[in-house]
């Protein structure tokens, strides 16, 4: 049977060959591809020679190609690429209608049927998850292949198996000719999520900014209060000289500075309570959660109440 097949992929080398002259580019590639894996075959260089066969066919898909290479398979023992290589021919010479390259196709098939590995990759269906994947050897499993028998060339296969958010899961096992082996996928395990740690704040030594700037409104605070205070009783006391005094010029002069004494306790009583209105409130919201370096220079006068500071809250 062999020498059979060898003839005829002979022929469809040399008709191959024969259309070397007219073919293009990339198809004379292919022919030199072709002839060349056929010479390192025809010298017992298989593993030399498979390759360039599987780039001949890949260039310009032609049946004895595939056929030469499935054969090439046989010999360094890769059956389960050979399998698939035959299946190939078969494909290709019905739809061309060449029977006789169907016939050896469909024996050399059958042949292999009962040599060749075959995996099975069993994933339960509680072991599912979204979007993931399995790959061997670099190569997608289909979900509709999982749980399936695969033809598989004998030797050692990673699987890997991946999913967004959980832990990757991977084994290799050795597989021989003519055995069959199963590989159960465990139930994925998630990945834990860190919490978002929140950034580390500068201990707060001392006291924070805004209860600094509470005293030093309250201060300011307790002087206007002070201050309105004493204008109001030196209005008090202007308005008594008032009604004493017999000259009405000079009653009617210190009856108005009474009267502008006590406009100025008004508005610095106002103030005060307003300023120590504040200082209250940011004393109360003061343990904020950052150090705050502050500094206020508060600022007194006969006419005015004023604080000013210097940094943040």
């Amino acid at each position: 049977m062999t020498s059979r097949v060898w003839t005829l992929l002979l022929i469809v080398g040399l008709v191959s060959a024969s259309r070397s002259a007219s073919a293009q580019p990339d198809e004379a590639g292919a022919d030199l591809l072709f002839e060349e894996g056929k010479k390192l075959f025809e010298a017992g260089k298989y593993d030399q020679a498979c390759p360039k066969l599987a780039a001949a066919f890949k260039a310009r898909p032609l049946t004895g190609t595939r056929g030469l290479e499935a054969l090439c398979y046989e010999k360094i023992d890769k059956l389960a690429s050979a399998w698939t290589a035959w299946r190939d021919v078969r494909a290709m010479a019905q739809r061309s209608g060449d029977e006789e390259r169907v016939k050896v196709a469909e024996t050399r098939t059958a042949d292999l049927d009962g040599k060749i590995a075959k995996l099975v990759i069993a994933v339960p269906r509680e072991h599912v998850v979204d979007k993931m994947k399995i790959v061997r050897g670099g190569t997608e499993i289909s979900p509709e292949l999982w749980g399936v028998p695969v033809p598989i060339d004998r030797g050692a296969h990673t699987i890997t198996v991946d999913a967004p958010g959980y832990e990757s899961w991977s084994t290799t096992i050795e597989i021989a000719n003519g055995h069959q082996r199963t590989v159960d996928v465990p139930r994925f395990k998630q990945l834990v999520v860190a919490a978002k740690s929140e950034p580390a704040t500068e201990p707060v030594r001392g006291m924070t900014g805004r209860r600094k700037l509470a005293l030093g409104l309250g201060a300011v605070g307790l002087a206007a209060l002070g201050t309105g205070l004493a204008f109001e009783l030196s209005a008090r006391s202007t308005y008594s000289d008032s009604k004493t005094e017999l000259d009405p010029t000079r009653q009617t002069s210190l009856y108005d500075k009474a009267n502008s004494k006590r406009y100025l306790a008004d508005g610095f009583l106002i103030a005060g309570v307003g300023v120590a209105a504040v200082a209250t409130v940011l004393w109360f919201t003061g343990g904020n959660r950052r150090a705050d370096r502050m500094a206020f220079v508060p600022s007194v006068s006969a006419s005015s109440v004023g604080v000013s500071f210097l940094g943040g809250f």
